[in-house]
């Protein structure tokens, strides 16, 4: 009877770590998703940031965009930098599909920006 027990507890605790390995993988297509937001959104970030600049020293805005429209583009950026810099820690934490939510975060905000702001989104990341 004891034999059984201990062979139950035995059996139990190497399918507890095998699960727990098995969790702590992650799946090849959250991997490719990451690869491809850690090479499109740094960029896209760079030419918002950069159109912001130039809209901001500029004297007036252009006709197609409003001032309340260029300070949501403005608070969207600041917000997809935030979410960008949780996806890589994510990343960085081994937490890829993490990483992948908050990296798609801040590329829906970037999308939005630059939409917002008449430029044209990069192929794969609309």
């Amino acid at each position: 009877m004891k034999k059984r027990i201990i062979c139950l507890i035995l059996c139990l605790f190497v399918a507890s770590l095998v699960l727990v390995s098995c969790g702590k993988k992650e799946s090849p297509e959250a991997a490719a998703k990451w690869a491809a937001l850690s090479a499109g959104v740094p960029e896209m970030m760079k030419a918002l940031q950069s159109r912001v600049d130039i809209l901001s020293q500029a004297t007036k805005l252009p006709a197609s965009i409003s001032k309340e429209a260029f300070d949501g583009v403005k608070a969207g950026l600041a917000g997809a930098k935030e979410e960008w810099t949780k996806a890589e820690d994510s990343y960085k934490a081994g937490k890829v599909a993490e990483a992948v939510v908050a990296g798609t975060a801040a590329k829906d905000k970037l999308v939005a920006g630059m939409e917002a702001l008449g430029m044209t989104v990069p192929a794969g990341m609309k």
